[in-house]
């Protein structure tokens, strides 16, 4: 049985989290889900900003005095380095949070509605026999992240690997980056870098289009970009996604094609002599290069 043939449909739903800095200290800023099917077709996606910029006193909510949580504190080098950079300066604006709620009250309403969504997406996938897969390019902070707010907020919840549907049953939540490295450290021995890797798979596999969508630090559109490369995984190991002619092969060819035009030259030159020289060239040179 091929591999395609056991392999079943299924849609994969990546998380992003975009935050101020590598320190305790710092903040999300923004959270991202996206759920796309086999064909690289995201089937909903959605954002939710937790940038709050600096805030006065009316707006700061009790709960959030309490634990000294007034607004985004950014570490020094991101901020210098990342978000005041033309791409990711665009996204902050897009994610800046301009309601009612504080900085914790606002990540207990981002964690209980993206719980939701995805709870909707597992049941949508288990009513229609679909394999379901949550993603992440770097489970260890992202998920991590998310399984802290889960138990902050959410009480005695199971984490993310767990089913959302009351079940309990584990599963991985798969590392893209890992998956990535791991593939090309079996077709391409020679790459030896953490980024690049989807370019770098695109350059030697048929992957179907991104369909407009680009890493560009809005958390969507990057969760987006995760999913997709999980699909592309897939779609190679079952076959679906074929990978190109290597150019390495055609200089092959035309290595050979040369050295071959070198000893119908060097025949010809001795049989006929130098006189034949122009239009010997010229069939060889059709030869070698049609």
């Amino acid at each position: 049985m091929q591999v395609a043939e056991k392999m079943r449909e299924c849609i994969v739903v990546a998380v992003d989290i975009e935050t101020s800095g590598a320190l305790a200290e710092n903040n999300v800023i923004g959270v991202g889900v996206s759920v796309v099917d086999d064909d690289c077709v995201e089937l909903a996606g959605r954002a939710w900003g937790c940038y709050f910029p600096h805030r006065t006193g009316k707006l700061q909510t009790a709960r959030d005095l309490a634990h000294r949580q007034y607004h985004t504190v950014f570490e020094e080098r991101c901020a210098r380095d990342f978000w005041s950079t033309p791409g990711p300066a665009g996204a902050l604006v897009d994610l800046a949070y301009t309601g009612p709620l504080g900085v914790l009250e606002r990540h207990e309403q981002v964690i209980r509605a993206l719980y939701a969504f995805i709870q909707v997406w597992e049941e949508w996938a288990l009513h229609r026999g679909f394999e379901f897969e949550v993603v992440s390019d770097n489970p260890s902070f992202d998920i991590g992240l998310l399984n802290t707010w889960m138990r902050s907020y959410m009480g005695d919840t199971f984490p993310l690997p767990y089913s959302t549907l009351g079940e309990y049953s584990y599963r991985a939540c798969l590392d893209t980056t890992s998956l990535k490295r791991g593939l090309l450290m079996a077709v391409d021995p020679a790459w030896d870098s953490n980024w690049g890797c989807t370019k770098r798979i695109a350059q030697l596999y048929m992957c179907p289009p991104t369909r407009g969508k680009a890493h560009n630090h809005n958390p969507q559109n990057d969760a987006y970009t995760i999913a997709y490369d999980r699909q592309v995984l897939r779609g190679i190991r079952r076959g679906t996604i074929a990978r190109r002619a290597q150019p390495c092969a055609k200089r092959s060819a035309s290595t050979l094609y040369c050295t071959l035009g070198t000893l119908v030259c060097g025949f010809a030159y001795a049989a006929f002599g130098f006189g034949a020289r122009a239009q010997i060239s010229a069939w060889v040179n059709a030869i070698t290069f049609p």
